[in-house]
């Protein structure tokens, strides 16, 4: 039915609209893990893998794996700090994880 319509109608309970609204909640909470679903199935069939990352994302990925910070590893491979964080989050895309501790497995 949809909330849209229920919410025009003047004889529509509350409880009905109440119970609408939990469905669309629902309904919207598995919008992004069903988003990083269709990401993790598209870099797997795109076979994504260390061998695949250039030889700079290779770098940054085995510094963040040392459990360096962003300035360390800037430092090391002398890139700024930014370009760092555009890699790292590069490696987010590719490998499709939310942060760097999943990123370390």
């Amino acid at each position: 039915m949809g909330v849209l319509a229920i919410s025009s109608k003047q004889s529509v309970s509350l409880d009905t609209l109440v119970k609408e609204l939990r469905v669309l909640e629902e309904q919207l909470r598995t919008i992004p893990k069903r988003i990083r679903e269709i990401r993790r199935t598209l870099s797997d069939e795109l076979g994504y893998n260390e061998n695949r990352l250039t030889e700079r994302l290779q770098e940054v990925l085995e510094l963040v794996r040392m459990d360096l910070c962003n300035k360390e590893i800037g430092v090391r491979l002398s890139i700024s700090e930014r370009t760092v964080k555009f890699h790292v989050a590069r490696l987010f895309v590719i490998y499709n994880v939310k942060n760097r501790k999943e990123l370390m497995i």
